[in-house]
């Protein structure tokens, strides 16, 4: 038996000099070897079998759809892949480019009807703007797409998550500051459905001004603004959108408002006057002292509704006010805690807010801060084509001609440019063909297939330096197969020696991580991510020590992981 056919090299090939041209030799010598061979095994009576690796045929995939699938196409149309198929028509549909993180348009380079099939599986999808579905009929060995990366359709099941193509409104920095901030005092959110909400806002009466003004604040996602309801008092909402359900599971994970850990880094003082807008108090007045009464100096109080009794929320809010210096101090006022400014961190307080204050909230203030409030330029929200992750809800078997399924037994997929990918009433799907290079034959030719896939983003500021990664080891010929591993990937740098151990430090209990700080063995490594990892590079007698310290818990058997050789931690140290 001869494995594989592909695999045969000429010695010429071995033993010559790269760059030399071998065309067409491999298939000469196959042919004379098989002539010479045909007479010894018939004398010897010898029975010999060459397995040779197919590449796929292009243009033809078992995956398809059926006639009444529809397709999304560039104009925002939808049309029968049926009817693409058999008038073969030369349009462009929209396609996802992974490179560029965008959905964009193609043009449809071929088109196929690839014979009969007994049944299709049909999808339903959850709708994003409403409580609804949609759906799509394909056979079970075609590929779409998933956060997990791409399966076949009769992989996936009922709650599994696909890729969606959806249309949203972004919402603006201005318009994001608005909403957070108000969020820490008197807003909340509300969910309309699994994936939007929408924010919602109440004052009484005499704050009517205040709540015309946060409706024109927020620009065109407000949908409802009442200056006096049934009870008398103003309310602002907005529209029911996807970034604010995303900000609903941010602020309330288990149902409750907490602070978020991502606002400790992102607050700005836009964001804190708003807070005090909505539930902060000016603390004034008069005291007798000694047969005189004096006039009390200005202090300011932040109610904080039922932060104040979660730990993390009141650390994180600690946080805050010790990123603009200021350092209020908790006091307890009934069933909740409050924020007591002294007169100093009164005065820092108020510088920091008063060119944020609305003038109907400018009362709040001390006199001399007043007057102060400058009115950003509005921006206005624009549409964004996006894709998210939507669950299935129901699938099931779909037979032509069947249980009042009028559809045809044909099976029909096109092939798109560039991107090999296209929407299935908004269902990302695979192209026909979807080719590797070398066929077939890359899955079993090769000794190590690694798996890997990006889990998270990197980032400084707005900047993408890389990723996290999960990497399986599908395949090993020489070791122990299905390990798996997670790792930093930064762009331009590749593998992140500082990350691992940063990761690998802070799971053994050698880092200690406060906030967005790091520290080991009480030097203070840098604050947040990336100032760490820049610090242990250019520090390697720390970073030596670190990886020392985890070679040694390794090998007293602390914490199992992948193997770590100790040539390899005294070649990392020096």
């Amino acid at each position: 038996m001869i494995d594989s056919v592909a695999a045969l090299t000429p010695k010429d090939e071995i033993e010559g000099d790269m760059g030399q041209q071998h065309v067409g030799k491999q298939a000469r010598l196959m042919s004379q070897a098989l002539r010479k061979l045909t007479a010894i095994v018939a004398r010897s009576k010898t029975i010999v079998i060459f397995i040779n690796q197919i590449r796929m045929q292009i243009g033809v995939m078992f995956g398809c759809f059926s006639y009444d699938t529809k397709i999304l196409l560039a104009d925002g149309t939808k049309e029968n892949i049926g009817k693409l198929v058999n008038q073969t028509k030369k349009v462009r549909v929209l396609s996802y480019n992974f490179e560029k993180k965008c959905v964009e348009p193609q043009l449809i380079t071929d088109w196929h009807i690839n014979g009969e099939t007994d049944y299709f599986l049909q999808f339903f999808i959850q709708n994003h703007t409403s409580n609804g579905r949609r759906g799509f009929s394909c056979t079970g060995d075609h590929k779409i797409h998933t956060p997990k990366g791409w399966k076949k359709a009769k992989e996936l099941k009922v709650g599994d998550e696909i890729s969606v193509h959806i249309t949203d409104t972004s919402l603006t920095p201005q318009q994001e500051e608005v909403i957070m901030g108000s969020l820490l005092g008197d807003g909340n959110i509300k969910k309309f459905n699994e994936q939007t909400a929408y924010f919602r806002e109440e004052h009484g009466p005499k704050q009517s001004a205040y709540v015309s003004w946060l409706a024109a604040e927020l620009g065109d996602i407000t949908s409802n603004m009442v200056t006096e309801n049934a009870r008398g008092n103003a309310i602002v909402e907005t529209k029911h959108l996807l970034r604010i359900g995303d900000l609903h599971g941010l602020f309330y994970p288990k149902q409750k408002k907490i602070v978020p850990e991502f606002l400790v880094e992102q607050i700005t003082p836009r964001m804190v006057a708003l807070w005090y807008c909505g539930d902060g108090s000016l603390q004034t007045g008069t005291s007798p002292w000694k047969g005189k009464v004096y006039e009390r100096r200005p202090r300011a109080t932040l109610y904080t509704n039922a932060f104040g009794d979660q730990p993390e929320s009141r650390d994180r809010i600690n946080r805050i006010f010790a990123r603009f210096n200021i350092q209020p101090k908790w006091r307890k006022c009934g069933d909740y805690q409050v924020l007591n400014f002294s007169v100093a961190e009164s005065k820092k307080f108020f510088e920091l807010i008063a060119p944020f204050v609305p003038t109907p909230m400018e009362y709040k203030l001390p006199k001399e801060y007043r007057s102060r409030y400058h009115q950003s330029e509005p921006q206005q929200s624009r549409q964004s084509q996006l894709l998210r992750p939507m669950r299935i809800k129901e699938v099931r078997p779909r037979v032509p001609y069947q249980n009042g399924q009028r559809i045809s037994k044909q099976r029909f997929d096109i092939s798109v440019a560039n991107n090999h990918n296209y929407f299935a009433d908004g269902s990302l799907v695979s192209n026909s063909p979807e080719t590797t290079p070398g066929g077939k034959a890359l899955k079993f030719y090769t000794s190590v297939r690694l798996d890997i896939r990006r889990i998270a983003q990197i980032k400084k500021g707005d900047e993408v330096m890389g990723g996290r990664v999960r990497v399986k080891v599908v395949k090993n010929k020489v070791a122990a197969p299905f390990k798996q591993t997670e790792f930093d990937l930064m762009y331009n740098e590749g593998i992140s020696r500082e990350g691992e151990l940063i990761a690998l430090g802070e799971k053994m209990g050698l880092v200690k991580k406060s906030g967005t700080s790091y520290e080991y063995d009480g030097v203070k490594l840098g604050r947040g991510y990336d100032a760490t990892r820049q610090f242990l590079r250019e520090n390697k007698k720390v970073s030596g020590e670190i990886l020392r310290a985890i070679v040694k818990q390794l090998k007293d058997g602390a914490l199992t992981v992948a193997e770590t050789s100790e040539s390899e931690a005294s070649k990392e140290t020096e």
